[in-house]
């Protein structure tokens, strides 16, 4: 980003080296325009003050960021490192869990006089 550049939204991705595909991205967001709206009815008098606190407690803000347009990069960084690595350890459980599946096929098993074979498993 050039100096003195500002920006109200990031969108920051992950690619692969070798084949260039997008493997994972973040939006961040400084803006609401849901928040921006009910904020200025509210200041117009044309909502009352219950229906603004109601608004605010139930709507699904967009905004997802604090930090300057600069600081987005370093917020959204330790998040797609943090997705990535849940995204590796579930499929590493996920093979784990077929390893074990192979490996329990021929097991036949009896639980509290009750005959299990292994294709119930």
């Amino acid at each position: 980003m050039r100096r003195g550049h500002t920006s109200l939204h990031g969108v920051f991705s992950v690619m692969s080296w070798d084949a260039g595909k997008v493997l994972d991205y973040h939006v961040a967001s400084k803006f609401c325009r849901q928040c921006a709206v009910w904020t200025s009815r509210r200041s117009q008098g044309k909502v009352t003050a219950d229906a603004f606190e109601l608004f605010m407690e139930e709507h699904a803000c967009a905004k997802t960021t604090q930090q300057s347009s600069g600081g987005m990069e370093a917020e959204a960084a330790p998040i797609l490192w943090a997705r990535s690595e849940a995204k590796e350890a579930e499929k590493n459980a996920r093979k784990r869990r077929r390893r074990t599946r192979k490996g329990v096929k021929d097991v036949d098993l009896e639980v509290e006089g009750v005959q299990y074979d292994a294709g119930q498993f």
